[in-house]
Formats: structure tokens, C-alpha cells, sequence
């Protein structure tokens, strides 16, 4: 993984086991026109969160040229999910 973004809903963005403090970590997705630019188009991303948020982070990758897995974790399920 070479990006994480947090996609855990409503108010204010908070992340497991201090994982904002990471450099790689994106701890808000809005504006989502602003995460392909802070994401790159070659780096794998790990969105935490399968909800409408996650997404809205899916849809703006793709459309701006991800070329990189981008992979989705629930919190609320153990299932791993490919979302490109």
C-alpha cells in the first residue's frame, strides 16, 4: 500500500491506531477532486470505509487515470474488496 484514505463518514476524520499522523494517509477525501492529486495515479491505494464516501474516492481515481490497484476495507465486514 502507498496511500491510505479514510472514508469513514460523518464528521470529523479519525483513523485507527494513529494512522493520521502517517505521511501516506489521507484523512479527509473532500474535496474529492483534490484526492488524485494527493494520491498520484501509480500508487496503490487502500480506501478504509465501503460506503458512499469510498466511492465518491473510487470515482474520482478512476476518472482522473488510476492506474494502480485500489483496494476498499470495510470496518464493518472482514472481507477485503477490489474495487479496481
Amino acid at each position: 500500500m502507498d496511500r491510505v484514505v479514510l472514508c469513514v463518514g460523518n464528521g470529523p476524520p479519525h483513523g485507527p491506531l494513529g494512522i493520521n499522523s502517517d505521511p501516506r494517509t489521507i484523512p479527509d477525501p473532500y474535496p474529492a477532486e483534490e484526492v488524485p492529486r494527493r494520491v498520484g495515479r501509480r500508487n496503490n491505494v487502500t480506501v478504509i470505509g465501503s460506503g458512499l464516501t469510498a466511492i465518491d474516492t473510487v470515482i474520482a481515481l478512476t476518472q482522473r487515470g488510476h492506474t494502480e490497484r485500489i483496494s476498499l476495507v470495510s470496518r464493518a465486514e472482514t472481507d477485503h474488496l477490489e474495487a479496481y
